[in-house]
């Protein structure tokens, strides 16, 4: 019982340590379902059709709602009747469920199977949307998965993390996922979007809600959408098209198909799009147009991109008005069709800035290629720095293109990122057993990089550093190294790990600890021998995640690294929105290293969408508590709006007139009488840069007691310059959800 109750603490906050039994996964599924199950023999509606074999019955739509587990021994879901499989579909599947009355629910909670290294992973995504009549559905919630390097954020909430890798060895399991509903509801959609093809699943159960909270039916006041369950569907991911006026931005459209599998491998389909008068797509020569009443009409053939949407770019008068079309055409006729209203923004002016780091790592050089008049409007997004990939410069035909794209950077006064999966790169092409891997008796299936190995192929990919920093010509080289979340397990497990241990005759720890210093101090010596044969100065390296707030990293320590091997923290802050976290570990992470070599890795929605005004929030927190620069991950993540953008360049516009004061201020510790709201503070003699963030639905209201009496208070965000303070207390309010950012004089 000890045990038992242990785990349900653990599963509520933590990941696993261990691989959880049958009996500990049963018992919590027991703990979560306690209450009415309101879907108990309700029939579910699975979109698309189920298409595993082995599980594929005509019981399936009544499967999850039986009240039985898929079997009695170990949960090999894949073998059993019992169980709704989907296995070679897109990874993207729909249950809906219609509880016949409108009920109070208090959550979902589904067994899925995953914890494997193969193909049967845990979700990538699950998301609940609720309806009253079947039309219009509300997202409720939704729980994104991290990935190894983020499970410090794991809150199973709004994000989980359970262990994949080393420590269950490939064997799959079955988990007892709980989604919050906390709402009045008739219909649910669950929607789950896996990390491989497959999704495998035998037990699901609505917890009818017997209290109501106080924020019970918060999700109603989420924007409503239909969610049609055939068909081609392609949509905007928010319920609007935005443009950006005079400053085109890069954007993609979701696509989702419902159709069966042979239909899906022939029949493309066409992407159409009708827009009102005033907005038109820049470089359409991939589009077919014609005008139409009121507007025009894009075509576009999705055979082009195997039945993607394109990438395009639209351009908007400011005062459009009307509504854009979005639909497939198939050989069955017009799909889905999806209305939305067109919101013209007119974007900041940002100036370069020429201390601050503003950039977006991950970010090809193929998207800057084809982004019209991409420098200029680069420039005018507030980014003075590009991002390259030299281990992609295959050939000499596309080493000439990235060195002239470089070359071009440069010219137009940007610096240069080169971007490198440094050690990754060597696993490329390789198959288990390889050398590189670690030497484990009677498990030759796996690609686990030895930290122990020193050979032939090592000295090649310190030789492939050298080389691309020398054709690459960077001022940054920023890597990207996650290859060491096994290293301790797999190097107990390795006969040439434990060798090289015994003879070191340090401990374990000792010993990766040591390799990681040794091979960070290598790649630093490859980058620096690249830049004397390019005739460049030194680059400046960061490592991805790597930060004095959280030392251990793989099997590197922050005091091995810093400053020997590393220039800089780059904490990856992918909080999706969170300002709050981003406040905090920057201001750690400051504190620790007593400067502001801090270059923060942001995200517009890697682990889940959030709404676009929190990036203003997000690259302001980062600012006034000790960064001197952002970067982000990942370009992809800012095509489903360029709302991302515009509240990106919104927060550097407010700033860069004070970017002097940003570098040298000091961050200072200010003091407000309302201790629910967040507080930064940067001085610098006289002046001052106030950020009062309300991040906890708090009251408005506060007085804040500044270190010197202000002659000037000018509201950043209005320009407001009415503003007064009585001697050095200056009261005023932060609405909820909201910030206040002052210069004061």
């Amino acid at each position: 019982m000890k045990k038992l109750f242990l785990l349900f603490i653990a599963a509520s906050l933590l990941c696993f340590a261990e691989r959880p039994t049958l009996k500990e996964m049963r018992d919590l599924w027991a703990q979560r379902t306690q209450g009415t199950n309101l879907a108990l023999g309700k029939k579910c509606q699975l979109v698309p059709d189920t298409d595993y074999r082995l599980t594929k019955s005509d019981s399936d739509p009544y499967d999850l709602t039986d009240g039985k587990f898929a079997s009695k021994g170990e949960e090999r879901l894949w073998f059993y009747k019992g169980t709704v499989g989907w296995y070679e579909g897109l990874g993207h599947s729909f249950i809906k469920i219609d509880l016949e009355n409108t009920e109070p629910v208090e959550k979902i909670v589904i067994r899925l199977l995953g914890g494997s290294t193969g193909n049967f992973k845990f979700p990538q995504r699950m998301t609940v949307h609720v309806s009253k009549d079947g039309k219009a559905y509300h997202e409720a919630s939704s729980m994104q998965k991290l990935a190894p390097c983020e499970s410090n954020q794991c809150d199973w909430k709004r994000y989980y993390y359970l262990d994949e890798t080393e420590l269950h060895w490939g064997k799959a399991w079955t988990y007892p996922f709980e989604l919050a509903v906390n709402a009045e509801a008739r219909y649910i959609i669950l929607e789950i979007k896996a990390e491989t093809a497959s999704i495998f699943s035998d037990e699901m159960a609505v917890i009818k809600a017997e209290t109501k909270s106080a924020d019970f039916n918060e999700a109603y006041k989420a924007p409503a959408q239909e969610i049609p369950m055939e068909g081609l569907l392609i949509r905007t991911r928010l319920p609007e098209l935005a443009i950006m006026a005079g400053l085109p931005a890069p954007q993609k459209l979701l696509v989702r198909d419902l159709r069966p599998a042979d239909v899906k491998k022939t029949d493309f389909g066409k992407l159409v799009m009708e827009f009102p008068k005033g907005v038109k797509i820049i470089d359409d020569k991939d589009f077919t147009s014609e005008e139409i009443e009121n507007g025009i009409k894009y075509e576009y053939d999705l055979k082009k991109s195997k039945g993607k949407t394109p990438v395009f770019y639209l351009a908007a008068e400011e005062n459009v008005t009307g509504n854009a079309s979005i639909y497939a055409v198939t050989s069955e006729g017009a799909q889905f069709k999806h209305v939305v209203p067109v919101k013209v923004v007119k974007p900041p002016v940002v100036g370069q800035f020429k201390r601050l780091h503003v950039s977006l790592s991950w970010m090809s050089e193929s998207i800057g290629r084809s982004w019209p008049d991409f420098w200029n409007n680069w420039r005018r997004l507030g980014f003075n720095v590009v991002s390259s990939f030299p281990r992609w410069w295959w050939n000499a035909a596309s080493t000439k293109s990235g060195q002239e794209y470089v070359e071009a950077a440069h010219k137009e006064g940007f610096k240069v990122i080169m971007n490198d999966s440094s050690l990754h790169v060597m696993t490329n092409n390789k198959k288990p057993g390889h050398e590189i891997f670690c030497t484990i008796p009677k498990n030759d299936t796996h690609r686990w990089l030895c930290p122990s190995y020193k050979g032939e192929f090592y000295q090649k990919e310190l030789e492939r550093v050298r080389r691309c920093t020398r054709d690459g010509k960077p001022d940054y080289v920023f890597y990207d190294i996650e290859i060491w979340h096994q290293a301790k397990n797999s190097s107990s497990k390795c006969t040439r790990c434990q060798e090289a241990i015994k003879a070191s005759g340090k401990t374990q720890d000792e010993f990766l600890f040591e390799r990681g210093k040794e091979i960070m101090a290598d790649l630093k010596e490859a980058i620096r021998l690249g830049a004397q044969d390019a005739g460049i100065p030194m680059p400046v390296i960061g490592s991805y995640g790597r930060q004095p707030a959280s030392p251990k990293y793989g099997i590197e320590k922050w005091e091995d690294t810093y400053p020997s091997s590393l220039d800089m923290a780059q904490p990856s802050l992918y909080v999706c929105g969170r300002a709050q976290d981003i406040h905090n570990n920057i201001l750690k992470n400051h504190k620790i290293l007593g400067n502001k070599k801090i270059i923060p890795w942001l995200t517009a929605g890697t682990y889940g969408e959030f709404d676009s005004y929190k990036i203003e929030q997000m690259v302001l927190e980062a600012l006034l508590n000790g960064a001197c620069g952002i970067t982000y991950f990942q370009a992809s993540d800012f095509f489903d709006t360029p709302m991302d953008f515009y509240y990106h360049a919104k927060a550097l516009a407010e700033i860069q007139p004070y970017e002097d004061l940003v570098m040298d201020g000091v961050v200072t510790e200010v003091k407000g009488n309302n201790a629910d709201l967040t507080y930064s503070m940067l001085v610098k003699g006289k002046e001052a840069l106030l950020l009062v963030g309300n991040y906890k639905a708090a009251k408005p209201e506060v007085t804040v007691t500044l270190p010197f009496k202000p002659k000037k208070v000018l509201d950043l965000r209005n320009n407001d310059t009415k503003l007064k303070a009585k001697g050095n207390v200056f009261s005023f309010t932060v609405p909820k959800d909201d910030i206040r950012l002052f210069y004061i004089k």
